[in-house]
């Protein structure tokens, strides 16, 4: 697959955070997240090849879902989940759009959803193909998680302090207030995890996210 060039953005910044000047942000974090990734997907290998495999059964071509979204310094990079919903998800009734499209995003009933879709949202196994973005370099385990590219530009949101870092597969967002839709509060949690980065933080979030996938939490 191409991988398109990363663009930059040129609006006024409206970062509000400043990422801490330690060793563990400038350089810590970095080898962290490429140790703990290539351990992760050496562990997981079984289990995505099995999920692989029940979604080309199941819902057949194309395995991968494909959306552009904004990385680190308002870079532009697709972003890989595996397929939940139905090829024809934008046509006719289903076509969502704006807040009501995220947030019916986050229904475990929209209608969009396939049996096995929901289930692995559920889990958050469709997002196990995003641990190939953080050994490119593209996202980090823990950190804001990348707004939808064509969103950003439509309402001029891009800028904010979570571009100081790498998107993350996590969050504190994800952890704290998983089921909250509220914007406002989402660029609050970004904004107090850029300030108080750190290996501890990290690891925390990383174990609260595993209980809220085994407490079935998410959507």
């Amino acid at each position: 697959m191409l991988r398109r060039a990363p663009e930059r953005t040129h609006l006024e910044s409206t970062w509000s955070a400043r990422v801490p000047n330690t060793f563990y942000a400038r350089y810590g974090k970095r080898l962290f997240d490429v140790t703990a990734t290539a351990a992760l997907m050496l562990a997981l290998a079984p289990l995505y090849g099995c999920v692989w495999l029940l979604v080309r059964i199941r819902l057949g071509q194309p395995i991968y879902y494909c959306q552009d979204r904004v990385g680190l310094d308002g870079q532009r990079f697709t972003m890989l989940k595996f397929r939940t919903m139905k090829p024809d998800r934008r046509v006719g009734r289903n076509d969502f759009d704006g807040v009501e499209r995220r947030r019916l995003d986050k229904n475990p009933h929209d209608p969009r959803h396939t049996s096995l879709g929901r289930r692995l949202r559920r889990s958050s196994l469709d997002e196990l193909p995003q641990l190939r973005h953080v050994l490119r370099g593209e996202m980090s385990l823990v950190g804001p998680r990348p707004e939808i590219w064509d969103t950003a530009i439509r309402e001029r949101q891009l800028g904010h302090s979570r571009e100081r870092v790498r998107p993350g597969v996590t969050g504190l967002w994800q952890v704290d207030s998983r089921d909250s839709h509220d914007v406002a509060g989402r660029l609050h949690l970004d904004d107090e995890y850029i300030r108080t980065m750190s290996f501890r933080t990290d690891v925390r979030i990383l174990c609260k996210t595993v209980n809220v996938v085994f407490a079935r939490t998410g959507h």
